[in-house]
C-alpha cells in the first residue's frame, strides 16, 4: 500500500514537472492580427486561479446579499434600483459618460434605435434611426456624426430626442418631434435625402430583471479573457481605473408613430434597454460585436465579444433569458472578431455557436440595412448598427447586431460650439433673502425663489443682452420677501387666504368665488408697509433716475411657480401698463399682489397641481413705446413640432390682442436643421386699431392704416427668429417669447418655457396600465373568469376548456431541441 502511494505521488510529481516544463518552453502564440491575444504560457493555470478567486468573491457577495433586504434581481454591486437608474453627476474626467440606449424591433421588420449619452459640458451623443417597411429609412440629421451641442446638463435630451425615466426599472418614455432625414446616411461630406417631419412617443415597460455586467458576467468567460493577458500591476490597475457601470434590461416599446404624411400607426416593439455610466473613450475599444436577439417563443439572447487591447483583447459576454424568467450567462462562444469583423467592414452573413446554462446554441446571422455612427471630433469610433434576421437552433428570430471599429483615419472635424447655459444662480449670500427689491442687472435677480418666475426670467435675459441683438428695458423686481412682510402685518389677509383653501374642501364653487373676491379686495385695499414702500421709492430713483415720477412703467406680477416648466400661469394675474407717478405705481403693486387670489388664478393653480397659497413678486419695468409687439414660439405651440416657429404680431402694445380688440398676424416659419428659417405662411389679421402709451401715462387707442399688410417685414421675421433660436440654445429648451419692436430694435419682455409640449397624450392615458407581452403569442385580458363562465360549470365544459388551453400552449410553445417540450 505504501509502495502504491509512493508511486502515485511520483507519477503526479512527474506529470506536474512535465506540465511545468511544457508551460515554460512552449511557444507563445502571436496575437491574431497583432491584437487578439490567444491562450499562451500559463493560460490554464491563470484561468484556474482567477476562476477560483471569482467563485470566492461571488460566494462572499451572496452571503452579504442574504443579509440585506429588498435586494432581488438587481445584481450585487448596487442594491437600490432607483440609484442604478438615476442620472448621476458626471465624473471629473474628459470621457465621463451617462448613456441610455433603446433598440426595438418586431417580426414585421420594423427597427428602431434611440440613444442619448450625456457628456461633459453641454454636449451629448445621439443615435436615432427608424426603419419602417414600405415607408423608408429615417435618421437624425446630424448623422453619421453624433455629437450635439447646447443640451441641458443633467437630462437625457439632445437634438429633439428625449429619454426620461418614469419608474425605476419599470417604465421609461422615449419621444421625438422634429425632422429626420430620409435614407441611410453613411457619407461624411454628402448628406442627401429630404427632411421629413417625424413624431413619436413610446413608453417602454420592462419584462425582465436587469442583467448587471458588473456582477453577472459568467466567471468562466471572464477568467478566459483575463487569462489571455499578461499579468502585471499596471494591467490590474487599468481594469479598476477604466470601470463603468453597465446593465441591460428587456421590455416592450409601445406608442404612436407619425412619419410625414403617412397615416399614424400604433407600434409594439420588443426592446432592449442599455444603461451605462462611468468613463468611456470609444477609441480605447479596438473592436466589438454584440448581438441582440429575440426569438418567437420569447427567449432573449445577448452574446458578443469585446476587444480592448489595453485591458482584455478577447472578452466573451452575454446571457440568455427564457420566458420562464430563468437567466443564464454566456459561458463560451466561438465568435472570432478577426473573421466576422475584418478591417474592410463587418460581414453581412455568418454563423457562430455559444454555450449558456449547459445548453448549446447555433446561430445564423443575416444583416440587412446598416446605419452608421461616428464618435469624437476625430471620428475615432465607427459604429455599424445592423438590422438583422437570425436563425437560432433552426428557429427564426430578429434583432440588432452592433459592431464597433476603432477608426484612426478620421477625418477630424470641429466640434459644434456651445453657449453658456442660462440658469438661475446658486449659493447666493443668505442676506439676499431679506432683500425687498432687486434690479434686473443684479445676478440675484435671476433667482425665482427670490423674485418669482417672471422677475427671474427678466434678470437672466438682462445678463446676456449685451452679447445679443436684443434689449431688456431697465427695471427691478419687488421680491417675494416684500410680499411676505406685507402678510405678516396684515393677519386678516392670511385668514382670508385660509378660508379660500377651506372652501375647496368643504364649500361650493360659489363659496370659493366669494372668498376669492373678498381676499382680492383685502389685499388691494391694504397699505403697503413702510419698509417696502421705502425700498420701492429707492429702486425707482436708482433705476429710472431722479425724475422717476414722470417715468412710464409696466407693473407686472411675478408669482412663485409662475412661468415655470410645468405651468406658465400666463394671463392669470394682472398687468398694468402705462403707469406713471409713485402713487399709481404703489396702487398697481397692491393690485398685482391681490390678483394672485382671483378665482381665475386660484382655480388655475388648483387644476395644475400647484398650491393655493403662493408668494407673489412684482416687476416694475420701463415701458417700450412699441410700434409692433407679439409672441414668438420657437416650437409650434399646438403640434410641438421643433421645425416650425410661430409668430403672432400686431401693431402697438400687445394689450390690443389680449383684450380681443384686434386679431394679430400669424406667421409660420420653417426652421431647418442648420437653423436656417423660411417663412411658410402669413395669415393677416384684422388689425383695425392699436393701443399706444400716452405721453403723460396711460393708454390710448388709435386706428390703423395698412391693416391688410403684415406688420413685420421678412427681414424683421428673420431677425426675430434668430433671437429665438439663440435663446432656445441659452436656456436649453423651447421658449415662449414676448417681444416688442421700436424702430429697428427688438425688446424682450419675457422668455418662458413652452409648457404645452410635455402634456400626456390620449395614447398614454389609454394604455397606461397595459402590461408588456413577452411574446406575440401572448394575450392579456381583463375579463373576469366568473363572468366568462357564469353559473355552475359542467364537467363537459371543464374538460373541453382545459384541453383547449393545454393544446394552445403546446402549439405556441417553441423548443430549441427536437424532443417534446413539457
Amino acid at each position: 500500500m505504501r509502495y502504491q502511494l509512493k508511486m502515485f505521488w511520483t507519477v503526479c510529481l512527474g506529470i506536474g514537472l512535465c506540465v511545468l516544463v511544457w508551460e515554460l518552453f512552449k511557444p507563445v502564440p502571436a496575437p491574431v492580427n497583432g491584437v487578439y491575444r490567444q491562450p499562451g504560457r500559463w493560460y490554464h493555470l491563470k484561468r484556474l486561479v482567477f476562476l477560483g478567486l471569482l467563485k470566492l468573491r461571488q460566494r462572499k457577495k451572496r452571503k452579504e446579499k442574504s443579509l440585506k433586504e429588498g435586494n432581488v434581481g438587481y445584481g450585487l454591486s448596487v442594491t437600490d434600483p432607483e440609484k442604478m437608474e438615476e442620472s448621476p453627476p458626471l465624473l471629473e474626467h474628459p470621457h465621463a459618460i451617462d448613456s441610455v440606449y433603446f433598440g426595438g424591433f418586431n417580426k414585421d421588420g420594423i427597427y428602431f434605435v434611440a440613444r442619448v449619452a450625456r457628456r461633459r459640458g453641454r454636449y451629448a451623443e445621439v443615435w436615432l434611426y427608424l426603419h419602417v417597411p414600405g415607408v423608408g429609412d429615417f435618421h437624425h440629421p446630424v448623422h453619421p456624426d453624433t455629437l450635439i451641442s447646447n443640451v441641458t446638463p443633467g437630462t437625457l435630451t439632445a437634438g429633439g430626442l428625449k429619454i426620461e425615466m418614469l419608474d425605476p426599472m419599470v417604465r421609461w418614455r422615449v419621444s421625438f418631434n422634429g425632422l429626420l432625414r430620409k435614407g441611410v446616411c453613411k457619407e461624411l461630406d454628402k448628406k442627401e435625402g429630404s427632411l421629413v417631419h417625424t413624431k413619436f412617443s413610446f413608453t417602454w415597460k420592462a419584462v425582465t430583471d436587469p442583467f448587471n455586467f458588473d456582477t453577472d458576467v459568467n466567471p468562466k468567460a471572464l477568467a478566459d479573457g483575463i487569462a489571455r493577458e499578461g499579468w502585471t500591476r499596471e494591467f490590474f490597475n487599468r481594469l479598476q481605473r477604466d470601470h463603468q457601470t453597465h446593465y441591460e434590461q428587456w421590455g416592450e416599446l409601445s406608442g404612436r408613430l407619425q412619419v410625414g404624411g403617412v397615416e399614424e400607426q400604433s407600434l409594439r416593439l420588443k426592446s432592449v434597454r442599455d444603461h451605462s455610466y462611468g468613463v468611456r473613450d470609444w477609441r480605447s475599444i479596438y473592436r466589438y460585436v454584440i448581438h441582440f436577439i429575440f426569438t418567437e417563443d420569447g427567449t432573449i439572447i445577448q452574446v458578443g465579444v469585446v476587444s480592448l487591447p489595453e485591458n482584455m483583447s478577447h472578452l466573451k459576454v452575454g446571457y440568455v433569458m427564457f420566458p420562464s424568467a430563468q437567466t443564464f450567462s454566456v459561458e463560451d462562444t466561438d465568435i472570432q472578431l478577426w473573421r466576422i469583423a475584418p478591417d474592410e467592414g463587418p460581414l453581412n452573413e455568418y454563423s457562430f455557436s455559444f454555450k449558456a446554462g449547459e445548453l448549446k446554441f447555433d446561430v445564423e446571422v443575416k444583416g440587412e440595412v446598416t446605419p452608421e455612427f461616428y464618435h469624437h471630433e476625430d471620428r475615432g469610433s465607427h459604429i455599424y448598427e445592423k438590422c438583422s434576421r437570425f436563425v437560432v437552433n433552426g428557429r427564426p428570430a430578429y434583432g440588432i447586431t452592433e459592431f464597433h471599429y476603432r477608426n484612426m483615419n478620421g477625418p477630424s472635424y470641429t466640434l459644434p460650439s456651445c453657449l453658456p447655459l442660462l440658469c438661475e444662480p446658486r449659493d447666493l449670500p443668505s442676506e439676499l433673502d431679506e432683500a425687498l427689491t432687486l434690479p434686473f442687472t443684479e445676478e440675484a435677480c435671476g433667482s425665482s425663489p427670490l423674485v418669482g418666475g417672471k422677475g427671474a426670467q427678466l434678470g437672466l435675459l438682462s445678463s446676456i443682452q449685451h452679447k445679443e441683438d436684443f434689449v431688456v428695458t431697465k427695471g427691478f423686481s419687488i421680491t417675494l420677501n416684500a410680499y411676505r412682510q406685507q402678510l405678516q402685518r396684515e393677519s386678516s389677509i392670511v385668514t382670508a387666504i385660509t378660508k379660500i383653501e377651506e372652501s375647496f374642501r368643504i364649500g361650493t364653487i360659489q363659496d370659493t368665488q366669494s372668498r376669492c373676491s373678498d381676499t382680492v379686495e383685502a389685499i388691494a385695499g391694504s397699505t403697503i408697509t413702510d419698509s417696502v414702500r421705502a425700498a420701492i421709492l429707492s429702486s425707482m430713483e436708482e433705476v429710472f433716475g431722479a425724475d422717476f415720477e414722470h417715468s412710464c412703467v409696466a407693473v407686472r406680477s411675478s408669482a412663485s411657480g409662475e412661468d415655470g416648466t410645468e405651468a406658465s400661469g400666463a394671463g392669470q394675474m394682472e398687468t398694468f401698463l402705462g403707469v406713471s407717478g409713485i402713487d399709481k405705481v404703489l396702487e398697481s403693486v397692491s393690485r398685482c399682489w391681490a390678483s394672485a387670489y382671483s378665482f381665475q388664478a386660484v382655480q388655475y393653480r388648483r387644476q395644475n397641481g400647484q398650491p393655493i397659497r403662493v408668494l407673489v413678486g412684482v416687476v416694475i419695468q420701463e415701458m417700450v413705446k412699441s410700434e409692433v409687439s407679439g409672441v414668438l414660439f420657437t416650437n409650434h405651440p399646438v403640434t410641438g413640432s421643433a421645425d416650425h416657429m410661430v409668430i403672432d404680431a400686431s401693431y402697438g402694445l400687445g394689450e390690443a390682442v389680449v383684450s380681443g380688440k384686434t386679431t394679430p398676424d400669424s406667421i409660420t416659419v420653417i426652421r431647418d436643421w442648420t437653423d436656417k428659417v423660411t417663412v411658410q405662411s402669413k395669415q393677416i389679421g384684422a388689425k383695425k386699431l392699436r393701443i399706444m402709451v400716452k405721453e403723460g401715462g396711460g393708454l390710448e387707442e388709435r386706428s390703423v392704416s395698412g391693416e391688410d399688410m403684415c406688420c413685420l417685414s421678412d427681414s424683421q421675421i428673420q431677425q426675430l427668429c434668430q433671437i429665438g433660436i439663440k435663446l432656445e440654445k441659452y436656456f436649453g429648451s423651447p421658449r415662449d417669447i414676448e417681444w416688442a419692436l421700436a424702430g429697428d430694435q427688438f425688446y424682450l419682455l419675457q422668455a418662458r418655457p413652452i409648457t404645452t409640449l410635455e402634456e400626456v397624450t390620449d395614447e398614454d392615458l389609454i394604455h397606461e396600465f397595459d402590461d408588456p407581452l413577452i411574446t406575440d403569442q401572448e394575450w392579456l385580458t381583463t375579463g373576469n373568469i366568473s363572468e366568462m363562465l357564469p353559473g355552475a360549470t359542467t364537467p363537459l365544459t371543464y374538460s373541453l376548456f382545459a384541453s383547449a388551453i393545454d393544446l394552445s400552449c403546446l402549439v405556441s410553445k417553441t423548443c430549441f431541441y427536437s424532443q417534446q417540450c413539457t
